[in-house]
């Protein structure tokens, strides 16, 4: 299931699961966290957009155009609206709010627009050079909050589950020590 970590909370609470990969909420003590990885987010434009074209880019540039991100409400939204508060930087005045990761592709594809997404995820994407997004080269120190491996507090997975669980913990383990390897 791929939902919000309120959601993923929620049905694991009332048993529908066994684990979720999540964020816990504040207060929260039904629940139990095994912390995984911090999530950095990159700006994201289509190939081809002009901001490509300069040769240093800007915040000032950046905000001459539109951002697409979630309702306010949004863990992603708050993480980029904090940060440039945190860097005394204006918030962007041109945005446009929408929940679908599909329609923000579209967006960027179709338009000059800016989004702030995973990087793993634009990784992914843009490491194909058939797919028409790229990262912008400016690194405004954009990182969600850690997410993790939640379970009920006292409850044991089943073997299933458990082997799963260890799987995940042994990639996290992997990718954790080689980025710590990169020069």
């Amino acid at each position: 299931m791929v939902a919000t970590s309120v959601h993923l909370c929620d049905q694991l609470r009332d048993g529908a699961l066994d684990f979720a990969l999540a964020r816990l909420g504040p207060g929260e003590n039904q629940l139990e966290a095994q912390e995984i990885a911090t999530e950095p987010l990159s700006l994201v434009v289509r190939r081809g957009h002009p901001l490509l074209l300069q040769p240093r880019i800007t915040v000032d540039d950046l905000l001459r155009h539109d951002w697409v991100m979630g309702d306010d409400e949004t863990l992603l939204t708050q993480t980029v609206l904090s940060r440039l508060a945190e860097l005394r930087l204006p918030i962007p005045q041109r945005r446009i709010s929408t929940s679908s990761f599909l329609f923000t592709l579209a967006l960027l594809n179709q338009t000059d627009a800016i989004a702030p997404l995973a990087t793993p995820v634009v990784d992914s994407l843009s490491g194909n050079p058939s797919v028409p997004f790229v990262s912008l080269p400016i690194d405004l120190g954009l990182t969600v909050a850690s997410f993790s491996i939640v379970t009920r507090g006292g409850s044991h997975l089943t073997p299933a589950a458990q082997r799963l669980v260890d799987a995940i913990l042994t990639l996290a383990d992997i990718r954790r020590d080689s980025a710590h390897k990169r020069p």
